[in-house]
């Protein structure tokens, strides 16, 4: 009998192992073809790595074209003169130049016609050759910004690929979250120097290495539910980005439970293009740790 219970206990033990390896394995897995969505869609041809230009629109006629005397410039790729971005008020035209060939939302135009630029409208997009330009409902003075996107780009071209942290479980965390009864409005820097407005909806509280931590809560997917925040912690301007890092968690639980998997912290785009706005973290959600977990840091990145 005892030799029948060893010989049980043992297959039991074995049998415990590998489902733990298993299950590791699979969580390896399910962190490696999270990260290969992340690089893809930053290498898509009109993804992060080919915006070339974001700048806010005055008032009054601006050139578009790859001159040194246009105010948004395009690559060389483009005519020296594309024509004319108008903005009168809130009103905005574009006027081609004579023999441009340029598409307003897929239709060639050959005279100055409108364009939509505030949201909750499907906004334009003009196209001249591959590159994109897309006017933006801006926060700043104008109300209008300008963003441009080329998939030839040196920034997407150059691209050699995202840089990671090893995988932990020990960076995986389980967290509860309190909902403020009202959102709270505040203000934080941005990568361009100026201010951003952000929407506090919350704070998720967690445990990582048997310390405890709060991370305010700045955004929700309409979707799914998972939840959005900006973080810094001791590794930033070290290994890590040093504005700071983004990070979804999974959606609550009946109970407000989420998990924060800190393996799947990533760099905002300001780290690959100097031509993003990314706002930065609130003060509190400044981690008195090193959380070496996620993307690194790339020194060579803006």
């Amino acid at each position: 009998m005892k030799i029948i219970k060893t010989a049980v206990l043992v297959a039991l033990g074995a049998w415990l192992i590998h489902s733990a390896r298993a299950e590791s394995d699979t969580y390896q897995s399910n962190i490696l073809q999270w990260r290969a969505k992340v690089e893809a869609e930053l290498r898509e041809p009109y993804g992060w790595l080919s915006q070339t230009y974001l700048g806010d629109l005055p008032q009054g006629n601006s050139l578009v074209g790859s001159s040194r005397d246009a105010l948004i410039r395009l690559s060389n790729s483009a005519p020296a003169k594309v024509g004319l971005l108008e903005l009168v008020d809130e009103d905005l035209f574009f006027t081609p130049q004579k023999g441009s060939s340029v598409l307003l939302n897929g239709v060639e135009i050959h005279e100055r016609t409108g364009m939509i630029w505030k949201e909750g409208r499907q906004q334009s997009i003009l196209q001249i050759g591959a590159i994109r330009l897309m006017a933006l409902e801006s926060s700043f003075e104008s109300g209008v910004r300008i963003r441009v996107r080329d998939p030839e780009a040196p920034t997407r071209k150059k691209f050699k690929g995202n840089e990671w942290f090893p995988i932990s479980e020990k960076w995986k965390a389980r967290g509860i979250v309190t909902r403020y009864r009202q959102s709270k409005d505040i203000e934080v820097k941005n990568s361009q120097g100026g201010r951003n407005p952000m929407t506090l909806l919350g704070e998720v509280a967690f445990q990582v290495q048997g310390q405890s931590y709060k991370l305010l809560i700045s955004g929700a997917d309409e979707k799914d539910g998972s939840l959005f925040i900006i973080f810094k912690d001791r590794s930033s301007d070290k290994t890590t980005y040093p504005p700071g890092r983004f990070i979804w968690t999974t959606s609550p639980d009946r109970d407000g439970f989420v998990e924060l998997d800190f393996n799947k912290a990533f760099q905002p785009p300001c780290a690959f293009v100097h031509t993003a706005t990314c706002p930065f973290p609130p003060k509190e959600n400044n981690l008195p740790i090193t959380i070496e977990a996620g993307e690194r840091w790339k020194k060579e990145s803006p």
